[in-house]
């Protein structure tokens, strides 16, 4: 991790997906997720996801949060939304 800022907003963003709860269907949070990283200043967002995407054994319950992230990312149209949120 890069700096403390970084390592607060990815524990923002694990809490967040984690206070969602279970989804209605398979891509239920796809759009909670994304209004979550849009909450990340810009300039933290790409490294965010990406400590977020690969070190996420290294965050709490990530059984409970990690599947839902990977869902977006996945997804053909909210992962472009997610990409494009940094670049």
């Amino acid at each position: 991790m890069k700096t403390d800022a970084h390592r607060t907003h990815c524990n923002k963003v694990v809490d967040g997906i984690l206070a969602l709860g279970q989804p209605e269907d398979f891509y239920g949070h796809c759009e909670a997720i994304l209004k979550l990283f849009e909450a990340v200043p810009r300039r933290y967002r790409a490294d965010v996801f990406w400590e977020l995407d690969s070190r996420y054994g290294f965050y709490r319950r990530y059984n409970d949060w990690h599947p839902y992230l990977r869902r977006v990312r996945n997804h053909p149209e909210w992962g472009k939304k997610l990409f494009a949120l940094w670049s």
